[in-house]
């Protein structure tokens, strides 16, 4: 009995290897994500502790010197919220492309598996065949010889 051998092993083999390498790369993007999201979440919670401590220093004796650099500072994350969050706008956008290449090198690592699952269901009834042609044989020899 012969042994069954897909042709385009070594596509295959090339194309998971490949799907595997776009894995890793939106892996990397998305943590990569993940990270500026939670620098945007701590600046916003330094917003809102300043905002906090400005209220309070309002409500005290303070001098307008004091509340003027809580609005400075207040006004610099503002701006620097902003810009985080178009890093985050541009990061997401890295992540589509990723996300894109592994959707579509996962499909052409799909096609060539299914291509060789059909080659061995194939094989494997061709293989029964020859086999039972090859039993029949031997039974009909026997058969043959016993009379």
């Amino acid at each position: 009995m012969s042994k069954f051998k897909f042709r385009f092993e070594a596509i295959l083999k090339l194309k998971e290897q490949i799907e595997e390498i776009a894995k890793s790369e939106y892996g990397r993007e998305q943590k990569i994500l993940e990270e500026e999201k939670q620098k945007l979440n701590l600046m916003n919670s330094k917003l809102d502790e300043y905002y906090d401590k400005m209220n309070f220093k309002s409500k005290k004796v303070t001098t307008p010197k004091e509340l003027r650099e809580y609005s400075v500072y207040i006004s610099s994350l503002k701006e620097g919220i902003e810009f985080q969050k178009e890093s985050i706008n541009k990061q997401l956008e890295i992540v589509d492309k990723y996300r894109e290449k592994l959707i579509e090198s996962t499909k052409e690592r799909k096609i060539y598996s299914k291509l060789k699952e059909k080659q061995q269901k194939y094989f494997n009834n061709e293989q029964k065949i020859i086999e039972g042609k090859y039993i029949d044989g031997i039974v009909s020899y026997k058969y043959t010889n016993e009379k």
